[in-house]
């Protein structure tokens, strides 16, 4: 005896494809069938509004849109600001609960053994911007650090430190009473402080150029 499928073939199947007219019609129907479905991918497009697998606000979500929005890499893309802080010791992350609060930045903790106030230390802070900036003469050092350079072939860098060097003139730094005395004698007058027990002329002079 014959099962269904075999009789299904040699019965309605064999006669349609073995038929003289009826193959040429089979091939038709499938050339057909297959230019549309390639006409229908050619124009398929990407789903602006693709489907969010994380929750909105979570940093997986937001690295996946900044992904998603940023501009076109360029050659500046390789460049990034690094900022050196003193005073402040690495942030406190024991106030955060670090499985569901991703936004907590942790407790700032500030470095008391800090101090610019002493002049050896002011002269060696401008002491080190002067020599990253000689840097710009070294093309080794340039290209090992990725600095950039200005117009001027200048590393392209701030030093706050330089800036209250100039302002008090060269001679006038590093900062103490006696840059007061000279530049500044009637903001002395106006201090709360005794000026024989005052000793943070440094970060006076940081306010007044602030």
């Amino acid at each position: 005896t014959q099962g269904l499928v075999e009789r299904l073939f040699k019965n309605y199947w064999a006669p349609i494809v073995t038929h003289k007219k009826g193959k040429y019609l089979i091939l038709v129907s499938f050339a057909v069938l297959v230019t549309v479905f390639l006409i229908g991918a050619a124009q398929l497009e990407v789903d602006k509004e693709a489907t969010k697998i994380w929750k909105p606000g979570t940093n997986w979500q937001d690295f996946a849109d900044y992904n998603a929005n940023r501009m076109k890499q360029s050659q500046e893309s390789a460049r990034v600001q690094i900022v050196i802080m003193w005073g402040i010791q690495n942030q406190d992350l024991s106030v955060c609960d670090g499985i569901t609060d991703f936004e907590c930045k942790g407790a700032i903790r500030w470095d008391d053994s800090f101090d610019l106030n002493p002049k050896p230390a002011q002269l060696e802070m401008l002491e080190l911007c002067g020599e990253i900036r000689a840097l710009a003469s070294n093309p080794q050092a340039v290209s090992d650090l990725a600095l950039r350079i200005n117009r001027q072939g200048e590393v392209e860098m701030s030093c706050f430190i330089e800036y209250i060097n100039s302002t008090f003139h060269n001679d006038g730094f590093p900062v103490s009473q006696d840059s007061f005395n000279t530049y500044m004698p009637e903001l002395l007058d106006q201090l709360p402080y005794s000026q024989a027990s005052y000793y943070r002329w440094f970060e006076l002079g940081l306010a007044v150029v602030s």
